[in-house]
């Protein structure tokens, strides 16, 4: 995700991500950058995702937007996804936050509550694995976000 922000910070970007259900998927991430947003697409990644685990939306705002506030397309989407699977996110990158040596994850994450609307967890509910924020700034400081390859639809253990 912080890749896909990183490799154009002057354009929103967005896609979906899931997490594995057991077996050959445990412990690995599958994110879905979306280079399109069609419909279409969007329904294919979802469809993907169902067979995985957990599943959510991302967003990285522009660089000049002042706050991280989710637009309609990731309220619809995300909410989309909620439908399917009561533990969805939405998440959002920070721009102000993303940076090459990173101390925090530049992210907020929301969910869904009772009531339909989105709301931001604690930064401590939040679990980040140990060297996670070091593999990500040494990548964005080899700058391998501008490889077309490192925004294509990846898969990480964590």
């Amino acid at each position: 995700m912080l890749l896909h922000v990183s490799a154009d910070p002057h354009s929103a970007v967005s896609g979906v991500f899931c997490t594995g259900k057991g077996g050959e998927t445990n412990n690995m991430v599958l994110v879905m950058p979306f280079l399109s947003s069609t419909s279409s697409l969007i329904e294919q990644h979802y469809r993907l995702c169902k067979h995985w685990g957990e599943a959510g939306y991302y967003q990285g705002p522009m660089k000049y937007v002042k706050d991280n506030v989710p637009d309609f397309v990731a309220l619809k989407v995300a909410e989309k996804i909620a439908e399917n699977n009561n533990d969805a996110c939405l998440i959002m990158i920070d721009n102000k936050k993303l940076c090459l040596n990173l101390q925090t994850a530049p992210i907020i994450v929301s969910q869904l509550t009772s009531d339909g609307k989105w709301k931001s967890k604690d930064k401590p509910s939040i679990h980040i694995e140990a060297g996670a924020l070091d593999v990500i700034s040494q990548l964005l400081q080899r700058k391998v976000q501008h490889d077309a390859k490192s925004i294509s639809t990846t898969t990480w253990m964590i």
